[in-house]
């Protein structure tokens, strides 16, 4: 008796804790499967690693070996300053990684819409094939020149609205193909206010940031990217952004460039 007294109680148990797993991931989402605590989940999904080695571009690591690579400490040996001899050779050809939370590659730069504004894309044979021109500047920006694209073939920015991008403003603007300039120009398919000499490049990352050049300042406001309904936009605010058009969804993303 003491023995199936036993059973009966560890069977109990088990299913208690069963219980509270399933209970618990019950309450972990919401019927509409958002989390309860209001914190939203990326819009987009990660490049599997199919489209990344179709491209020609580096795989992601398995998890469990990024979770070991995140425990390790590494050694004194490893620790100890060295010199830096050479950067990442940065090629005049490529396309843009579009990458999404933690740095995970989520698409490309792609074709242009027909609202004249440069889309986000997951197959890389859509991928928007980019030249960089004047690498060597002083000024620290570069164009980036989209490969028969015509007259307006620069990738840049252009802006329905007079204003500037500084915190605190919810201006935004679009990437889309514009004439060369340094400072705002309206010759462009969207006949807005826009500039190709926004970007800048780390040439150890190949990370690309870009910053709108405000002639009223005379100084270089600096951008955010993100993606609203398939198009990729910028904003100098993205919180103030998303306060005032609370009823987009949008994602914050960062750009990096990839040679081929």
């Amino acid at each position: 008796m003491r023995i199936f007294g036993f059973i009966l109680l560890s069977g109990a148990v088990f299913s208690s804790v069963l219980g509270g797993w399933v209970n618990l991931e019950k309450r972990a989402t919401a019927g509409d499967g958002n989390s309860i605590s209001g914190a939203e989940k990326p819009l987009l999904k990660p490049l599997s690693n199919a489209v990344l080695l179709s491209a020609g571009l580096r795989p992601r690591a398995p998890k469990f070996l990024q979770r070991a690579v995140a425990k390790r400490r590494p050694s004194p040996v490893e620790m100890a300053p060295r010199q830096i001899v050479t950067t990442t050779p940065i090629a005049g050809s490529g396309m843009i990684i579009v990458n999404g939370a933690g740095g995970v590659p989520i698409g490309f730069v792609g074709p242009v819409s027909s609202d004249s504004v440069y889309t986000l894309t997951t197959d890389p044979t859509q991928a928007l094939k980019v030249l960089i021109f004047n690498l060597f500047s002083t000024s620290g920006f570069i164009d980036l020149i989209a490969e028969n694209d015509g007259p307006s073939a620069y990738v840049g920015i252009t802006t329905p609205f007079s204003g500037d991008f500084t915190t605190g403003s919810a201006q935004y603007g679009y990437m889309s193909p514009v004439s060369e300039s340094y400072l705002p120009n309206i010759v462009n398919p969207r006949a807005e206010a826009g500039e190709s000499t926004i970007w800048a490049i780390d040439p150890i990352t190949l990370a690309l940031t870009a910053s709108w050049h405000d002639p009223n300042t005379q100084t270089s406001d600096p951008l955010t990217v993100f993606y609203d309904s398939g198009n990729l936009m910028f904003t100098g605010d993205f919180m103030t952004y998303e306060m005032t058009y609370n009823n987009e969804i949008v994602e914050e993303v960062t750009l990096t460039f990839a040679p081929i």
